[in-house]
C-alpha cells in the first residue's frame, strides 16, 4: 500500500479577479502482484479523493515465445529476435463487484446518448441530445455501444440525490473493447464465457465468488457467469464487471 502524487486533481482561473486556485491528486493504491510462469501481473485499486475507484491492470515480466526458423514469417506472431517468434495472444481478467451504494437494494442500468427528434419544439435548431435509460430486469450481458457511449451504472433507488433528484449510484467507465478470439467451440470458450462480453450481471449468492470459475484453465466447461445467468433471477444486486488487456 502506498500513496502517491498524480499531478492536478484541479485547477481554475478566475477570469474576472485572475485569481488561481488549484489543487494537487493524491491517490491511495493498494498493489498486489502475482507471478505466473513467465508474467508478472501487478493490479493497483486506485482511490482518490472524487471517490472514484480505479482498477489498473499492467503485466510485466519476459515475453512468451517460441523458436521458428530464420526468414519465415507467420500472420499469427511477431519475430522479436534471430529465430526467436512471440505469439499473439490475449490476457483476460474478471473482477467481480458486489456492491453497496447506500445500501444493497441496488440495481444496474445503462444509459444511451441519443439524438432528440429535429425538427420539434424541444429541438428547433437540431443539435438536441438526452440520455435514455435501460434496467437490467434479468441476469445475462450487457451489449457493448460506442457509439451512443452506452455507460452502466450501479443506482439505489431508494436514496436520491437532494441536488440532481436523482438515484445516488456509480458509473463503470470502461472503453468498448474486442472480446475472447477463441472460437465457440473451442474449450477456450466453453470454460470461459466470461471472456466473451465486457459486462455481466447476476444476483447475489453467497457462494458465487469466481465469476470466471474457480478453476478455469482447468475444467471443461464454465462453472462461473454461464451458469449463474442460466438462472431467473428476476432482480439484480451483483454486477460482474470484466476487464482485460491483451498484448503480443
Amino acid at each position: 500500500m502506498h500513496e502517491q502524487d498524480y499531478g492536478i486533481l484541479y485547477k481554475h482561473v478566475n477570469y474576472r479577479t485572475n485569481h488561481a486556485v488549484i489543487s494537487r491528486r493524491r491517490e491511495f493504491v493498494v498493489q498486489t502482484i502475482a507471478t505466473v510462469a513467465n508474467y508478472e501481473y501487478i493490479i493497483n485499486l486506485v482511490f482518490d479523493q472524487t471517490g472514484q475507484i480505479n482498477i489498473q491492470v499492467r503485466a510485466t515480466g519476459i515475453l512468451s515465445t517460441m523458436p521458428i526458423e530464420d526468414g519465415v514469417q507467420v500472420p499469427w506472431g511477431t519475430i522479436v529476435g534471430p529465430g526467436v517468434m512471440a505469439a499473439y495472444h490475449q490476457h483476460m481478467l474478471s473482477f467481480r463487484i458486489d456492491p453497496a451504494v447506500d445500501g444493497h437494494k441496488n440495481s444496474v442500468v445503462f444509459d444511451d446518448v441519443v439524438r432528440l427528434p429535429k425538427n420539434t419544439s424541444l429541438n428547433p435548431y437540431n443539435v438536441g441530445f438526452i440520455t435514455e435509460r435501460t434496467y437490467v430486469e434479468k441476469p445475462g450481458y450487457v451489449d457493448q455501444s460506442p457509439f451512443t457511449n452506452r455507460s452502466c451504472k450501479i443506482i439505489n433507488e431508494n436514496k436520491i440525490n437532494p441536488t440532481s433528484g436523482k438515484p445516488v449510484g456509480y458509473k463503470i467507465v470502461m472503453p468498448a473493447r474486442q472480446m475472447l478470439m477463441a472460437d465457440p467451440e473451442s474449450y477456450n470458450n466453453k470454460r470461459a464465457k466470461f471472456a466473451t462480453q465486457q459486462v455481466w450481471v447476476t444476483k447475489y449468492q453467497d457462494n458465487e465468488l469466481y465469476a470466471s470459475g474457480e478453476f478455469t484453465n482447468q475444467s471443461q466447461e464454465d462453472t462461473g457467469l454461464a451458469k449463474w445467468v442460466a438462472r431467473d433471477d428476476k432482480k439484480i444486486s451483483q454486477l460482474c464487471l470484466l476487464k482485460f488487456t491483451k498484448s503480443n
